[in-house]
This record gives C-alpha cells, sequence and structure tokens, in this order.
C-alpha cells in the first residue's frame, strides 16, 4: 500500500486568490463615491464669483448665465452676444416663464456690466434673477 494514497496534498494559494478581495474592495468604493458624490455640468468658463455671507442654493432648474471678467457670455452653454441674451432667454422662458435665471460672474468684471445686463432682462420681462457668489467662510 502506498502513502501517498493517504496524504493530501496542500495546494498553495494562487496570487489570483490573493489579489481578489482587494478587487472587490475597490470597485466597492468606486461604486460608493459614484452613488455618494454629486454630479453636475462642469462651467464652461474659468470664473471666481464674488464672495458673499448668504448661503442661499440656486434651484436646480434655473437657466444658468456666466460672464467673466472680459464679459464674454455663456447662455446654457453656448457662446452668446451680449445683445443677444435678452431674446435668447425670452425663447428659452417660452415654455415656462417662472424658471430664474442664474448669473455666475467673474468679481473682476464691472459692476456696471452686471446692471446693465440685469437692466436688459428687466426689459424683457425676466423677474426672477439671482447673482451666484462663493460662499465666505468667517474664520474665529
Amino acid at each position: 500500500m502506498k502513502l501517498s494514497q493517504f496524504t493530501k496534498k496542500v495546494e498553495k494559494p494562487s496570487i489570483d486568490d490573493r489579489i481578489m478581495p482587494l478587487i472587490n474592495i475597490v470597485f466597492l468604493l468606486l461604486i460608493f463615491f459614484l452613488v455618494a458624490g454629486i454630479i453636475r455640468e462642469a462651467d464652461p468658463m474659468d470664473i471666481l464669483p464674488p464672495e458673499s455671507v448668504v448661503e442661499d442654493i440656486s434651484p436646480e432648474d434655473s437657466i444658468n448665465l456666466y460672464i467673466d471678467a472680459d464679459a464674454h457670455i455663456v447662455l446654457e452653454q453656448i457662446a452668446t452676444e451680449k445683445s443677444d441674451v435678452p431674446l435668447r432667454l425670452k425663447q428659452i422662458l417660452e415654455g415656462n416663464p417662472d424658471r430664474p435665471v442664474r448669473i455666475v460672474a467673474d468679481k473682476g468684471i464691472e459692476t456696471v456690466e452686471i446692471v446693465a445686463l440685469m437692466d436688459s432682462l428687466r426689459k424683457v420681462g425676466i423677474t426672477k434673477v439671482r447673482l451666484a457668489t462663493e460662499s465666505l467662510k468667517e474664520s474665529r
């Protein structure tokens, strides 16, 4: 009788068996961050808004109008001339005139430019306008 029949061969764990738990953890973390993270569109321009203490958040259905320090305007991800903004906004708001317009302006732009833009929006009949600001953290 052979002894080899009674001895059990011990298999060494393969590299796949040792790395599989790590792969599972990485995928679980990836899924967690995809679900827990906030996914939103990137801003079409590099804008640094002015700072504010108020933490009012604009509604998600607002129309975004970006204006940089050189007064270049992007309305709903499309570059637009300043003179065309009121008419384009009026076309966008035809179905829902109560949607607010959110102006995201660079803090380097002259205030006169923003006031003139808001006046032109008012003349077209747009009444709900919000100016986006960056939250100022009070250090104490």
